[in-house]
């Protein structure tokens, strides 16, 4: 081999692994269709996460933690692993709980990793808050549950235990204020206690709620929106009921927009209903209805091959895993690919 084809091989090389070549070829692999979508390849498993982060997408699978921008590009590829993990976000950071290492990275918005807080209880998961902070419920070692707040650099601000009450939900305000929810036996009552605390977790109000187990919650506007097996509620911000209705179903997932509340139930409909619990809507398919998501201020949903928005429901040949809204687009992930389309 003469000095010419060393150069070259050595030109080549240093072109092939330089990172600006090599996001280059990334992207070669994102496929534009001509009716704007966008396809690239997907691998997915039980532990894939996937959800929106600042309209774009962003994936973890045990190993690669990622965001996919609209156009299908990669805004950031970074490697921690973790094979049982919690993520959550807020509006610009990341919070990734591996909790087998009772590790919490916290990422910026360019994924970068601005610190890492070791925790000594075993936690069960992370919870953003929007001022910055993070909460994490963790299990002592007598399996009392509790919530740890952190500030935005990580510095632990508040330590709260909840003996012989079992946490079902966390949920972060805007304000960054946070709710925790749990459940315990009084006698043959089964109550359902409901606290709210500020940014560095002092209790601001506690209240109770009988005979209900909270799976899930939403706030809008001036209203708190309570999800139980079969009921919904609404109370005001002091958890002062205003609502209550029982449904002769079990209920699945519901999403509040200001003026209508979609509640998904086991009968495969789509109960649309006003504030006071009065019936406007029903949204039903033949298929089994998998999910629905607020997208542009209106509902779609979707069935295991077709996606639901407008008179025209969208047809697809493989198995929708689910949809994400990404602002004006929205992504469909499939077991072997995604597609971001208008």
């Amino acid at each position: 081999m003469n000095k010419k084809h060393i150069i070259a091989i050595l030109i080549a090389a240093i072109l092939i692994l330089n990172p600006f070549t090599l996001n280059y070829l990334k992207k070669q692999f994102v496929i534009s269709n001509s009716d704007k979508s966008v396809m690239l390849p997907y691998t997915y498993s039980n532990n894939s996460y996937a959800q929106s982060f600042q309209n774009s997408l962003l994936l973890y699978d045990g190993l690669t933690l990622k965001l996919i921008e609209k156009d299908g590009t990669t805004k950031f590829d970074v490697t921690i692993s973790a094979d049982n993990y919690s993520i959550s976000t807020s509006k610009d950071r990341i919070f990734l709980l591996d909790i087998a290492k009772k590790n919490v990275y916290i990422l910026d918005a360019n994924g970068k990793i601005e610190a890492q807080v070791t925790l000594d209880y075993m936690p069960k998961r992370v919870v953003a808050l929007s001022n910055g902070g993070f909460a994490v419920h963790y299990f002592t070692d007598v399996y009392v549950e509790g919530i740890k707040v952190f500030s935005k650099s990580g510095k632990e601000v508040n330590d709260i235990t909840y003996p012989d009450v079992t946490l079902t939900l966390i949920n972060g305000e805007e304000s960054g204020r946070f709710f925790v929810m749990g459940f315990f036996k009084n006698g043959d009552s089964l109550e359902n206690s409901v606290y709210y605390y500020d940014t560095e977790g002092r209790l601001q109000l506690a209240s109770q709620i009988s005979n209900v187990v909270i799976s899930r919650m939403q706030s809008v506007k001036n209203n708190l929106i309570f999800m139980d097996v079969n009921s919904m509620l609404i109370s005001d911000n002091i958890v002062e009921e205003i609502s209550h209705f029982d449904f002769n179903v079990n209920l699945l997932d519901f999403i509040a927009t200001e003026k209508e509340i979609y509640i998904l139930t086991e009968e495969n409909d789509i109960e649309v209903m006003d504030y006071n619990f009065q019936f406007i809507n029903e949204l039903t398919s033949r298929e089994k209805i998998r999910g629905m998501v607020l997208h542009q201020g209106k509902i779609l949903y979707y069935t295991q091959n077709s996606l639901m928005y407008g008179a025209t429901p969208k047809q697809f040949s493989k198995d929708i895993v689910k949809v994400i809204d990404l602002g004006e687009k929205t992504a469909i992930l499939f077991k072997g690919e995604i597609q971001i389309i208008d």
